[in-house]
């Protein structure tokens, strides 16, 4: 790491939103930072609340006038920028290159579990290294790797597949693609979706997926945690509709 430059701390959270689990050593290195950037503002200030850092906070995203802080390096205030779904190419763009103007030291989190991974937050960390910003991972908590490690598949090799589409014909061909895909499958899905996914998505496939089984992991280090575990048609038999965080892994 180069003395006098900007270096961003991406660090992963608890998946259970419990943030008082934050390691003793990742709160060190945020509490001395000069910024924060993360997901949703209302769970952005739950962590620096844990850690006590909401003195003079500011909150900056795509909708504000943010090129207005450019040279706004004022002590005293706590920059927090908003990074999430909503934010264009041309705010991740001046963020990258703002915060390696302005700060020394800068932590970058999600809501929960690690960043950049099943966030479209990767831009900005290319961003970052274009801007010859210096990115340093505080390891933690992955609901992929997490939800691979219970559901007692092959993860030798697996394949990642994301957020299924929204429009009907693309996630259509989603879940047909995951039945050509000889390898363990995991894909991730928002938490209204659960019940369209056991009770359409899968059931679409269930025929030519055969007896390959599904691992529906549900609310991963949360208080209504549970597994559903089984073929398709077996898992539909477990489900109780509910709205949580989930992942799927569907054997390979």
């Amino acid at each position: 790491m180069t003395q006098n430059k900007c270096t961003v701390f991406v660090m992963a959270l608890p998946l259970g939103g419990d943030f008082s689990n934050i390691p003793i050593q990742h709160r060190r290195i945020a509490e001395g930072c000069c910024a924060v950037i993360g997901e949703e503002r209302s769970v952005a200030m739950k962590v620096l609340a844990e850690l006590g850092m909401t003195s003079n906070v500011r909150t900056i995203h795509h909708d504000t006038d943010y090129t207005s802080s450019e040279s706004d390096t004022s002590n005293g205030i706590l920059n927090l920028y908003l990074l999430n779904e909503h934010s264009d190419k041309k705010y991740k763009s001046w963020l990258g290159k703002h915060i390696a103007k302005s700060h020394k030291k800068v932590v970058f989190f999600s809501d929960n579990g690690t960043p950049a991974i099943a966030d479209p937050d990767y831009e900005f960390i290319d961003k970052c290294y274009r801007s010859k910003v210096d990115v340093i991972p505080l390891a933690g908590a992955c609901s992929i790797s997490a939800g691979l490690s219970i559901s007692g598949f092959c993860a030798t090799s697996f394949t990642y597949l994301g957020f299924p589409p929204k429009q009907p014909h693309e996630r259509k061909t989603f879940f047909k693609d995951i039945v050509v895909n000889s390898r363990t499958v995991v894909f991730m899905e928002r938490p209204y979706s659960l019940d369209r996914v056991v009770n359409t998505d899968l059931q679409s496939i269930e025929k030519k997926l055969h007896l390959r089984r599904v691992c529906i992991i549900i609310d991963i280090d949360g208080a209504n945690y549970q597994v559903l575990r089984g073929t398709v048609s077996q898992v539909k038999k477990m489900y109780v509709k509910v709205k949580a965080p989930f992942i799927v892994v569907v054997e390979g």
